[in-house]
């Protein structure tokens, strides 16, 4: 059966991943092979996403929008202009250090290690940055990813300079869109623990889905430095 072969996949695959003492892995929703993780020495944690269907029409896309979002929304057509602009990357770091800051979190990534993987998606035509702006200030900025089936928001961040409310949301809608038009059938809100966070993405309307997130660490530094944080 299904559970069957994936079970034996998920053996036979984890004898491939590298030999590293440190390794973090978020499993796309759906697997549930907890057990293989657990037995090959991985702490298993479950986290929370929202799937939205692009399968539908935009008009009934927007309806199983929650009647706040949709006011928002409706706003923010008159407000901002949305454009694709990739060289505003760093300030996309910029607004999220400023945000992980206020929440007393450390930022896990480099500008440099967001400019590789950006580069890489480019490369293969599969990744945008797109920024709201009121008269000409930056009010918020999203990046998404995507493959031949699904478009995930990898990360965004409002300009804490800036005073439009309503950017995010307008710029989650516009990528959806965009996502559709390209042939995505799903849009991956990448959800959060966050309940303020989480209250915001369940606004969309999505399916709550469940995924795995897998940790390994056998480095003595790398513990020291976790507790440290």
């Amino acid at each position: 059966g299904k559970d069957s072969y994936e079970h034996d996949a998920f053996t036979e695959l984890l004898t491939h991943l590298p030999q590293a003492p440190v390794w973090y892995l978020s499993v796309t929703p759906g697997i549930r092979q907890a057990g293989i993780f657990r037995a090959q020495g991985a702490q298993v944690q479950v986290q929370q996403t929202f799937l939205i269907d692009l399968q539908r029409e935009p008009s009934v896309i927007l309806a199983s929008f929650n009647e706040s979002l949709r006011r928002h929304l409706k706003a923010a057509a008159n407000e901002l202009t949305i454009t694709e602009q990739p060289e505003l990357l760093s300030d996309l770091y910029q607004y999220q250090q400023h945000t992980l800051n206020t929440k007393e979190v450390m930022q896990p990534h480099s500008l440099a290690q967001m400019q590789r993987l950006y580069d890489a998606g480019a490369a293969h035509r599969s990744t945008a940055v797109y920024a709201a702006s009121e008269n000409g200030i930056t009010q918020a900025i999203i990046w998404t990813v995507w493959d031949a089936h699904c478009c995930y928001y990898l990360m965004g961040a409002k300009n804490p300079a800036a005073a439009n409310q309503r950017a995010i949301a307008a710029l989650l809608w516009h990528a959806m869109q965009q996502a559709r038009d390209r042939g995505n059938i799903i849009f991956d809100l990448e959800g959060s623990m966050d309940p303020g966070v989480e209250r915001f993405f369940r606004g969309f309307g999505g399916q709550r889905e469940l995924y795995l997130v897998l940790r390994k660490n056998k480095s003595f530094i790398w513990q020291l430095k976790e507790l440290m944080r």
